[in-house]
């Protein structure tokens, strides 16, 4: 998941809604999400006893504290690239609307210029609020290939 600082007078909703990403990395840290589908890992999975787990997990924890590292680092790559696209978008949508409202203005003059400021200061904590969003990890499943 991306997480953001919501604020709802902004909308950040609007620009980047609940954002998944999956990484389905293995031990040498190559991601596999596109190769391993969710419901194609799902179909051949076998459920092991907690203590059996407890104990896969404990025997393995220093390559799987890697592997963890390694998935924030791919997540921190697919989040760069929809961030990118968050502030795209932020930028076309405010920015045709600012031109649109100042174009107005020369020929109108009941468009106030506290109104272009408001979207101007919109689009500035909007760009503040997408730089500081940053991928955590919402879910981590260990699967033993045996």
């Amino acid at each position: 998941m991306i997480s953001l600082s919501v604020s709802d007078t902004v909308q950040t909703l609007r620009y980047l809604p609940p954002t998944t990403i999956r990484v389905v990395a293995d031990q040498q840290g190559r991601d596999h999400a596109s190769l391993l589908p969710h419901e194609l890992i799902g179909q051949g999975l076998e459920a092991v006893p907690p203590e059996t787990a407890a104990h896969i997990v404990r025997s393995e924890e220093a390559t799987l504290r890697t592997l963890v590292a390694v998935a924030e680092e791919l997540a921190a790559t697919q989040a760069s690239t929809i961030l990118k696209g968050a502030h795209t978008q932020t930028r076309d949508n405010l920015s045709t609307e600012i031109n649109r409202l100042k174009a107005l203005r020369r020929v109108n003059p009941n468009i106030r210029e506290d109104e272009i400021e408001h979207l101007e200061s919109h689009w500035q904590i909007l760009s503040r609020v997408l730089d500081t969003a940053k991928p955590r990890p919402d879910a981590i499943r260990v699967i033993v290939d045996t």
